[in-house]
């Protein structure tokens, strides 16, 4: 797998994806696209969009682990990397908010992991939506879906 630097990912997200999918519609030739845009393509591992967020936010790791409510161990493992491990959308959304992100930041998040975005037309992705805007906590969140009768991330 080819560990792109932080510094190399900031520079990436400069071209916003619809500026991409202009230029998708415009072109005539795939490898052009392909040549001009490589840089802005490499899609950012897991773990190191989690250590990115991590340093941009000037977070620990230990307190985000901490507060998102997942085992420590798989918690470590997420954040290094080890073994590419895939979390479920639930332990993503556990991460987002312990580590205070925006919807933005969680709807990315959500995508590097593979997992869907949140659609507000689903009834729990619009709790979570308006938890995540309001800055809650996870166990904030929690509570909320809890009292919403609709399942928790933790």
């Amino acid at each position: 797998m080819k560990r792109i630097s932080i510094e190399k990912l900031r520079e990436a997200s400069e071209k916003c994806t619809d500026q991409l999918a202009n230029e998708i519609m415009r072109t005539e030739n795939i490898d052009d696209y392909l040549e001009r845009n490589g840089e802005f393509l490499n899609e950012a591992s897991l773990s190191a969009e989690l250590c990115r967020l991590l340093e941009e936010k000037g977070l620990k790791k230990a307190d985000v682990i901490a507060a998102s409510g997942i085992t420590a161990t798989y918690a470590y493992d997420l954040f290094s990397g080890y073994k590419n491990k895939r979390p479920s959308r639930n332990i993503i959304l556990a991460l987002c908010f312990a580590m205070g992100l925006d919807v933005d930041e969680t709807q990315r998040l959500l995508k590097i992991s593979d997992h869907g975005a949140l659609y507000p037309r689903v009834p729990r992705d619009s709790v979570i939506m308006f938890a995540v805007k309001s800055s809650m906590t996870r166990c904030e969140a929690d509570d909320l879906l809890s009292e919403k009768g609709m399942e928790t991330l933790i």
